[in-house]
């Protein structure tokens, strides 16, 4: 069999081809770009440098699974996703696509809405009464608010008093002392 040196997606006639077919990744795709969500073929080339390292490549202190170019990161990176997840990038949806349908998850939170206003009436209070019950214990709060306020002005003020007392009450005390010396 005369193999082609161009590889072809999902071809077997090519020496790329050929060799991903023999280790089960024949027809993979891998992310090309993460920014566009596009995709390439996996290619034998891309699996080569992660087979054979260089001597240099080794002793380098960066990952040796990056080559260091930065326009192959992403599709250097899915490939190591491929080999350790065996799951490829083919599900992977293009950004020029235009945006999904969404009319289901939209249905689906209508009806969840729904079983929850259910549920609440269930409970057996209407909104309007729990409204009313939330107004009461709002206005009862604010009772209880002055009622502390007034008596935290009379415990004030009778330690104001009780102050005055203590400092006349010293000074009686020092005039006694002074008229007994």
């Amino acid at each position: 069999m005369k193999l082609k040196q161009a590889h072809g997606h999902d071809r077997t006639d090519n020496l790329s081809g050929f060799l991903l077919e023999k280790i089960g990744l024949l027809g993979k795709r891998i992310l090309n770009s993460s920014k566009k969500g596009t995709t390439q073929s996996l290619s034998f080339r891309n699996l080569a440098r992660l087979a054979i390292v260089q001597e240099g490549e080794i002793q380098q202190t960066g990952s040796p699974f990056w080559g260091g170019q930065y326009t192959l990161k992403t599709p250097e990176l899915a490939t190591i996703k491929l080999l350790l997840t065996g799951v490829d990038d083919s599900n992977v949806v293009s950004a020029s696509t235009p945006e999904p349908d969404n009319s289901k998850q939209i249905a689906l939170i209508d009806e969840l809405l729904a079983d929850l206003s259910t549920e609440i009436a269930d409970v057996g209070e209407e909104e309007s009464e729990l409204a009313e019950q939330l107004s009461r214990l709002e206005s009862s709060i604010e009772t209880q608010r002055e009622s502390l306020g007034v008596a935290q002005r009379e415990l004030d003020s009778l330690l104001t008093t009780r102050r005055k007392l203590f400092v006349h009450r010293q000074e009686l005390e020092g005039r006694l002392v002074l008229s007994h010396s």
